[in-house]
C-alpha cells in the first residue's frame, strides 16, 4: 500500500492501517519544517519509506543494504535498530514490529512517527550534502532535535569527547550537545558547520568544552536549589 506525500513515498502494510491517517498527517506537516531547516529549494525525487510488517524482513534488508553501502562482508545490526536511512530510501518498522527491538516494548504511535522523521533528517541531509561524513554530535544531534525526537533536558552531559565525534555515546548527549549550540549559535551556524568538514573539526573541541562547562554549572545550580 502506498501514500504519497509532500516530500516521501510511504509503503505500508495492513498492520499500520489503523494510525496511518495520523502518519500522514503529522509527517506532511513536520517534514516540511524540516525541509525549510536545511533550505531546500528544489527537492527533487521523493524519499521512500517503507514501513516492515515483520522484524526478520527488516533486519534483513538493513544487513544487506549496509553491507552494500559500505561495501563489507559482513554487518552486525544491533537488537535496538529499528530504523536505518540508505541513498535509496529509509527502512522503519511497523508499529507492532517496533515494540519487539530492545527498549522499546512500549513505544508509543509518536515515537514511530519521530523515528521516521529523524530519518527523513538524515535522508535530507545526505540530499543537501552527499555523503559527507559528520560528527555523530552534529548528525544525531540534528536528526533527534529537528524530528522533535529528544525535547527534554535534564541538565545531564558526561560523554567525553571522543566518543560525541566517532558515535559512541548515547543520542541524549547528541541531542544535549546539538540543542545547545543551536541555540547559542543559530541555524546558519549548524547549516555551515554541515557544508564544511573542516571548520567541524576545528569548532568540535571548542563547542564540547562550552556543552561541558555549561551544564557542569547548571548541575551546580540545581543542586543548590534543593
Amino acid at each position: 500500500m502506498i501514500k504519497e506525500l509532500d516530500y516521501i513515498i510511504l509503503e505500508h502494510s495492513t498492520k499500520d492501517l489503523e494510525y496511518i491517517d495520523y502518519l500522514t498527517e503529522n509527517i506532511t506537516k513536520l517534514s516540511k519544517e524540516i525541509v525549510d531547516f536545511f533550505e531546500i529549494k528544489n527537492f527533487g525525487k521523493k524519499i521512500h519509506v517503507k514501513l516492515f510488517s515483520t522484524l526478520e524482513e527488516f533486519r534483513k534488508e538493513c544487513i544487506e543494504s549496509a553491507k552494500k553501502l559500505y561495501n563489507l562482508d559482513s554487518y552486525e545490526l544491533k537488537d535496538w535498530v529499528s530504523g536505518m536511512s540508505f541513498p535509496n530510501g529509509i527502512y522503519t518498522l511497523c508499529l507492532e514490529e517496533y515494540r519487539k527491538t530492545r527498549s522499546h516494548n512500549n513505544a508509543s504511535l509518536d515515537e514511530l512517527l519521530f523515528l521516521i522523521l529523524h530519518e527523513f533528517v538524515h535522508s535530507c541531509c545526505r540530499k543537501k550534502y552527499g555523503n559527507t561524513k559528520h560528527c555523530a554530535w552534529l548528525s544525531e544531534g540534528l536528526a533527534t532535535t529537528i524530528s522533535h525526537q529528544y525535547t527534554q533536558n535534564n541538565y545531564e552531559f558526561n560523554a567525553t569527547l571522543d566518543e560525541m565525534i566517532i558515535g559512541t555515546s548515547n543520542y541524549k548527549d547528541y541531542h544535549t550537545m546539538f540543542s545547545y549550540v543551536l541555540k547559542k549559535y543559530g541555524r546558519d551556524y549548524i547549516l555551515n558547520l554541515l557544508n564544511n568538514p573542516e571548520l567541524q573539526k576545528q569548532e568540535t573541541l571548542k563547542l564540547y568544552n562550552e556543552v561541558l562547562d555549561f551544564y557542569k554549572s547548571k548541575k551546580e545550580e540545581s543542586k543548590m536549589k534543593k
